[in-house]
């Protein structure tokens, strides 16, 4: 096997790794911290204005783990560019030289995705001598530009979460809570058992609702980081139970609920360029 053949295919291995990796990150963090979104929701449909500073220690536990989630996904891209790269440059002589260039630069960080999503490309010189991908053709490009912004909102999400928690209060109020929400789940996006969630729900009817049907909950395409993930590695959903929760003086002892992502992105992005990549043959010198 050539040197170029063996990159290809282990860069193609480890893509479909670090997929992997994102899906089962982004899935655990739902099936961790669902009962507590599940209540947040029931809490804001039943208008209560206190949440406790361990339901916002919460938010920022889900933070970091989709920062690692979006860190394998970012992983993943890196490996299809280099697999592209071992597949289709080469010196005039043959020899190996631009890809691992490439996966060198990525590595210590000299390279980044952010600069191939506005370059649409990568270029590398070596002795003297240019090599370029052009992505424009590939779904990679519009895939890696969409990570910018979860990358950004994550950004965004830790750097409102460590200002509230500065803050070391006991309660925090809805408008606070809502500020980091926000990037993880925004609530015109989000349907509670079939229903947009907003003030036209009353407490009787919410009670009423989850002592029928459990609680359901999906996060539609523009709902928040969980829904970004998932137009990268796919929607994945949690069954989570919820306990002692209060609703209009009725105390819950525990309540069924199951969380879904239902991104209109299908097939997912992850599935796309991994397709992608995998029909183009492995080098041949």
């Amino acid at each position: 096997m050539i040197e170029r053949e063996y990159a290809y295919l282990k860069a193609k291995h480890m893509a479909t790794f670090y997929a992997s990796e994102a899906i089962i990150t982004a899935t655990t963090s739902l099936n961790n911290h669902g009962n507590v979104l599940s209540g947040i929701i029931i809490k804001k449909v039943a208008k209560m204005d206190s949440f406790s500073k361990d339901e916002v220690a919460t938010l920022g536990n889900i933070v970091n783990d989709l920062k690692i989630s979006a860190g394998y996904i970012e992983s993943a891209y890196k490996e299809m560019i280099v697999a592209l790269a071992a597949n289709t440059l080469i010196t005039e002589d043959g020899s190996v030289v631009a890809y691992s260039t490439i996966k060198a630069n990525f590595d210590n960080g000299t390279l980044t995705l952010a600069e191939i999503a506005e370059k649409k490309g990568v270029a590398v010189t070596v002795d003297d001598r240019s090599f370029s991908v052009n992505l424009e053709s590939f779904t990679l490009l519009p895939a890696i530009t969409a990570l910018q912004t979860t990358l950004s909102n994550l950004h965004n999400a830790h750097e409102t979460y460590s200002a509230l928690v500065a803050e070391d209060k006991e309660s925090y109020t809805w408008a606070e809570l809502r500020s980091i929400l926000n990037y993880i789940m925004v609530f015109s996006n989000t349907k509670l058992n079939g229903q947009t969630i907003d003030a036209s729900i009353n407490t009787e009817e919410l009670i009423n609702l989850v002592m029928e049907q459990g609680i359901y909950i999906v996060l539609e395409s523009g709902a928040g980081i969980y829904v970004e993930i998932a137009e990268h590695c796919g929607n994945y959903s949690a069954d989570v139970t919820v306990t002692n929760l209060q609703i209009g003086g009725i105390t819950f002892d525990f309540l069924f609920a199951n969380m879904a992502t239902e991104s209109k992105q299908t097939p997912s992005f992850l599935e796309i360029t991994l397709d992608e990549i995998s029909v183009i043959q492995p080098p041949e010198d």
